[in-house]
């Protein structure tokens, strides 16, 4: 008897398992020794379910995150707004003596500024996993809206939501021993209550459309 013919269509799925004599499996009973029908194919080099969306609860948290990024964001931008001022008054400060008052000044806030700079740059990269940066644009139009909203469900969680505590919560989301807490407590976060539904809607399928690229 001449071993079975396993035929692997387009899907990667077989869809029949036939003998030498061209009978197919399923016309008299089980085929010993078949192949079981989640087998990959070489054609595809894996299982569908490799293509199939990310979980929703998963994409949930991911917008969560990155929209608690921005509003870390904003806290940052918002707490040292002044620090362009302190380059500024050191350069008028050279203008009198001692001038070594001034260039300290001056270093201090070319200093402040860099750190400042440092700071977003962390916050932005953290807040988003790096294979959802090409679509980092989409996604901002997306959820930008909804940082208010964020706020106050933060408060009503219990979370974080003054001053420098959202970036250093922002911050314990990505790093630290406490991250697994940190990301449980944001999971009491409710979604639909931060977004509307269309936003969140369009959020989802530009990361849908950034994991299938």
């Amino acid at each position: 008897m001449a071993p079975p013919v396993v035929t692997y269509p387009a899907s990667g799925r077989i869809d029949r398992v036939t003998t030498g004599s061209g009978q197919g499996a399923g016309d008299e009973g089980d085929l010993s020794g078949s192949v079981p029908e989640t087998v990959q194919s070489p054609a595809t080099g894996g299982d569908r379910s490799d293509l199939e969306p990310a979980h929703p609860g998963r994409r949930n948290t991911v917008v969560l995150r990155y929209l608690l990024g921005r509003l870390a964001i904003d806290h940052v931008r918002r707490l040292t707004v002044w620090t362009p001022a302190v380059p500024v008054l050191g350069a008028a400060l050279l203008l009198v003596r001692p001038r070594w008052a001034g260039i300290a000044v001056l270093a201090l806030g070319v200093l402040l500024l860099g750190v400042r700079a440092g700071a977003v740059r962390l916050l932005l990269r953290l807040s988003l996993p790096h294979r959802f940066r090409p679509v980092e644009d989409e996604l901002r139009a997306a959820v930008e809206a909804g940082k208010a909203n964020l706020r106050v469900e933060l408060r009503r969680v219990g979370l974080p939501s003054r001053s420098w505590h959202v970036p250093v919560f922002a911050l314990r989301l990505a790093r630290g021993t406490g991250r697994a807490e940190a990301r449980g407590r944001l999971r009491d976060v409710d979604v639909d209550l931060v977004l509307p539904r269309a936003q969140l809607d369009r959020a989802l399928r530009v990361l849908d459309e950034a994991s299938r690229g």
